[in-house]
């Protein structure tokens, strides 16, 4: 069974990555300048549409899978209440590592992007799909590293992917951050793998 604490640490990264920033109003003398822009976004390339609307994160890692990532318990379903959505832990308690999936079929990529989360914010590609890696910035003494990859895995709906360092019983963490940032990445591929053969 996981500590409570460790669950709670995930939960408070994932609600500090959820936190919109404030936004900013130019003002020049006593007039509000409004500023009008016209989208230029382009049309997003994904290899097909996976619907999250009733996805179970449970599933996501197949048992090889699950090997592969040194999972040595069951997996723990949960409830985000930061996304309102499904979620599910799996634990690598040996190596202190736990990775977390949520199907989340109300929220669009756009929301993790640069400027509208508090978070290092980077483009990548999972399978084909567009993502955004979101490294939250906490300023806590021993606070373990956590990284996520949320993957455009459809118009309005993304797969978030969490992975995190347990925390050490109140050792200092011993896994970068580069490293927790690979494994999320490596996670959000096998669990798309895994969508994409049973969606």
């Amino acid at each position: 069974m996981v500590p409570v604490a460790d669950r709670r640490t995930a939960w408070l990264a994932l609600a500090l990555l959820a936190m919109p920033l404030t936004g900013c109003v130019n003002v020049v003398g006593a007039e509000t300048v409004t500023t009008t822009t016209t989208s230029t976004t382009p049309q997003v390339q994904r290899p097909r549409v996976l619907d999250m609307a009733g996805v179970d994160p449970c599933v996501l890692l197949s048992r090889e899978q699950q090997a592969a990532f040194g999972i040595d318990s069951s997996p723990g379903p949960d409830d985000s209440a930061v996304f309102e959505a499904k979620a599910c832990y799996f634990w690598n308690h040996k190596g202190f590592e736990s990775v977390s999936f949520i199907p989340v079929p109300h929220m669009g990529v756009d929301r993790f992007s640069a400027g509208r989360v508090k978070a290092d914010v980077r483009d990548l590609d999972v399978s084909g799909f567009p993502a955004k890696e979101n490294i939250v910035r906490v300023q806590l003494p021993n606070y373990p590293p956590s990284c996520d990859v949320v993957v455009d895995v459809a118009p309005g709906q993304v797969l978030n992917v969490h992975y995190a360092e347990l925390s050490r019983g109140g050792k200092p963490p011993q896994l970068s951050r580069e490293y927790i940032c690979r494994r999320a990445h490596a996670a959000a591929e096998a669990a798309i793998s895994t969508l994409m053969t049973t969606r």
